[in-house]
């Protein structure tokens, strides 16, 4: 998770800010040089002009077309900012990336059904094509020759380090504070993370509205990307389509079956929910004084993580519009930084990028104490110095959280982009620790080592994956490491002794969980046994109402974004009755939880 936050929130910060690379240049461009390049790109320029003008007379709305302007437009004011200063190392590694970007979207452009419209409107297609896809190698020459005329290195690029600066700060205070630094911490966070979704929310439903028809743009595993035509009616229908058409060498072609990648993250989620809290969240149950207040943070918890979505599809929105009239954005990934920087008036931009970063940083250290915190309580206390300190187990949460920290940091360098990190995370490593997570809970027999086992055996798999089929889809990774997961954690418990009958006693009257403890609840009254079963029949039946309540009340609110309102009615009208059931199957149940400690 701090590879992560690392990758993603090094794109934002440095896409926002314009942070540029660290480095130093050996041999500055001359004057000569520089001339020389600009008359080369005005030359380029002029050809890749000629052929938007052909393409504009066919009154045909190409994708990108006006992307591709506007970067000739950036590389020309590079130009002549070196002019005045042939020193900027800056400038001179974004020519060099300009250079090659404005390469990638004339070949983004050949790729498009719009463009092949207007090549084989113009007579000879294969000439007009061939032509075109020639400025595209001529601007991949221009770059060859900048950078065999000028010689720089970069040490420390933008994007790594925008996110070292959130990263050392975050780490700073958590490291310093622990839990009471994170709570508190998150308390303002939260406030300004709200009054970013607020603003951001409102200013998308009054300002904005999806036209009819509108590009989107997908990245390819060559660097490149692709604009794809889609309508509003599509885009906004809250029933997905079991089949995708994206590309077969797009990054995305992995989510073509989107039917059975829904699938499969719908079993993935379903596990791991059932597998109890985990991970950071973990912390705020264990913080809850009973189980009914465990209940109220699931339900607050729920409802506030819905304003995320309405956000996302703000966003969203505001990015489509934006490309409309300016060109599509070429990197999906890069929406977010460049929907503020353009369209969020200045006075306010400051505050919602502090609050971006705020939910970012939110995350991040509760993520880094709940991995300290398994070092400390889980492996170092338990089994290496048992009789250790407070001061000696503060010194080690420290170090602990240092070292997440700078693990995650140096992974984040073999990290592409934010979906590539994500999808390996919940799909592939995620997936080999949800197995002995979810039946730790559910069977007697399973112990410690079945557990470390299981989970350590999934992890390997997942990394195994990934350096040897990185192109897979997502729920063959799944599938993959889960199986290994499963087979090494039946294993490990089987060749280990059974967890002592008295710990799994003391267990059992803790958590009353159902499933298979047939052997452990023998030694329980009836009568208690009668009521345990009852509470946990009303919250299987619960699940049933609380998983569509939440899946409703998130779609609600993307819909009103949307200005859907026949969707957005009938959602909440579905929202209303589950509420209504979901309050006397399980709210009204909350304070009537099985005592067990008080009658054994």
């Amino acid at each position: 998770m701090v590879t992560y936050f690392s990758v993603g929130s090094g794109k934002f910060i440095s896409t926002f800010l314009g942070i540029p690379d660290i480095g130093r240049i050996e041999d500055p461009l001359n004057k000569g040089e520089i001339i020389n390049i600009e008359n080369s790109i005005l030359i380029t320029k002029d050809k890749t002009v000629q052929f938007v003008n052909e393409i504009n007379r066919e009154n045909i709305e190409i994708p990108m077309a006006k992307s591709l302007e506007r970067g000739i437009q950036n590389i020309e004011t590079m130009i002549l900012s070196l002019k005045g200063n042939p020193d900027n190392l800056s400038v001179l590694s974004k020519l060099s990336l300009s250079l090659k970007d404005v390469s990638n979207l004339i070949r983004s452009i050949e790729r498009s059904n719009e463009f092949k419209s207007v090549a084989d409107q113009n007579g000879d297609a294969g000439d007009f094509s061939a032509n075109f896809h020639e400025l595209s190698k001529q601007f991949m020459n221009l770059k060859q020759q900048f950078e065999e005329s000028v010689s720089y290195s970069t040490f420390i690029k933008a994007q790594f380090l925008a996110a070292l600066m959130m990263i050392i700060l975050a780490m700073i205070y958590t490291v310093a504070s622990g839990l009471y630094g994170v709570v508190w911490t998150d308390v303002f966070q939260g406030i300004m993370i709200f009054g970013t979704i607020l603003y951001i929310c409102v200013t998308a439903f009054t300002n904005f509205t999806i036209p009819e028809k509108f590009f989107i743009s997908i990245p390819m595993r060559d660097g490149t990307f692709q604009a794809l035509s889609t309508t509003r009616e599509a885009w906004t229908s809250i029933i997905p389509s079991f089949k995708l058409n994206f590309p077969a060498d797009s990054v995305y072609s992995i989510y073509n079956l989107f039917g059975i990648a829904i699938l499969f993250y719908l079993i993935k989620v379903t596990i791991e929910g059932s597998g109890g809290t985990s991970g950071y969240m973990i912390q705020r149950y264990f913080a809850s004084k009973s189980d009914r207040d465990a209940g109220l943070l699931s339900l607050f918890w729920t409802f506030l993580l819905s304003f995320r979505w309405p956000f996302i599809a703000s966003i969203a929105v505001m990015g489509v519009v934006f490309g409309t009239s300016n060109g599509v954005i070429n990197d999906p990934e890069t929406v977010l930084p460049i929907v503020i920087h353009k369209l969020v008036p200045s006075g306010i931009k400051g505050f919602l990028v502090a609050g971006l970063i705020a939910a970012a940083m939110s995350t991040f250290d509760s993520t880094v104490n709940a991995g300290a915190s398994y070092w400390v309580k889980d492996i170092y206390q338990a089994y290496l110095n048992p009789k250790a300190s407070e001061k000696k187990l503060m010194l080690h949460s420290r170090w602990a959280s240092i070292i997440i920290v700078i693990m995650g940091l140096f992974f984040s360098l073999l990290i592409k982009n934010i979906n590539e990190i994500w999808g390996w995370i919940t799909m592939s490593i995620g997936a080999g620790m949800i197995i002995p997570t979810l039946v730790r809970w559910y069977w007697w027999r399973l112990n410690g080592y079945g557990f470390a086992i299981g989970t350590a055996a999934g992890m390997i798999a997942a990394i195994v994956q990934r350096i040897m089929f990185p192109h897979v889809p997502e729920y063959v990774s799944f599938a993959f490491a889960s199986s290994i997961s499963f087979i090494a954690m039946l294993i490990g418990t089987y060749a280990t002794k059974p967890t002592d009958d008295n710990v799994l006693f003391e267990f059992y009257k803790t958590t009353r969980p159902f499933g298979f403890w047939k052997r452990i609840r023998n030694k329980f009254p009836e009568e208690l046994l009668k009521r345990i079963d009852a509470e946990n029949r009303r919250d299987k039946r619960s699940i049933w109402l609380a998983v569509p309540w939440q899946l409703v009340l998130f779609l609600m609110w993307i819909t009103l974004i949307m200005k859907q309102w026949i969707y957005f009615f009938d959602l909440l009208a579905v929202l209303i009755v589950l509420s209504v059931s979901l309050y006397f199957m399980w709210f009204r149940h909350l304070s009537k939880e099985v005592k067990i400690e008080a009658e054994i």
